[in-house]
């Protein structure tokens, strides 16, 4: 379940304020947490999971640092991105222009699924109520 709370933006051109639902900072889940959760839903002990854990995060940084996208099937896909500052021309730009990369996560249809909202498959709570908001869907 999403818990969410309302916030007030305002528009930077029309200066119009209006209220949104805002997704509430969840406390995140660790490798510890994650490592016992797939050790029960599997044979493997919670050693052999942390193992298999670690590797994938050694390889997902060494194929990234190498210039390669990975696909890891029904999750998603990773990919690195540059941020860089711009040359006025295509002669000008050099290594030194690029100020950091960062990872872009692309979720599989298979999740965007499970996270759709049209779907019904995710119940939100809004902050201080005790019953589940009902999922209208888009336009609802």
């Amino acid at each position: 379940m999403m818990t969410y709370h309302i916030v007030s933006r305002k528009n930077p051109i029309t200066k119009v304020k209006k209220f949104y639902p805002a997704l509430i900072s969840p406390v995140p889940m660790n490798n510890a947490k994650i490592i016992e959760r797939i050790e029960k839903k599997c044979t493997l002990a919670s050693s052999d999971v942390k193992a298999v854990v670690d590797a994938l995060e050694v390889e997902i940084i060494d194929c990234l640092q190498a210039g390669l996208s990975v696909r890891l099937g029904d999750l998603g896909s990773f990919r690195a991105s540059l941020r860089s500052k711009g040359a006025a021309k295509a002669e000008d730009v050099v290594v030194g222009n690029i100020m950091g990369v960062h990872v872009v996560f692309t979720p599989s249809g298979k999740m965007r699924r499970a996270l759709s909202v049209k779907n019904g498959m995710i119940k939100f709570l809004k902050q201080g109520e005790k019953t589940v908001a009902p999922n209208p869907g888009i336009g609802g």
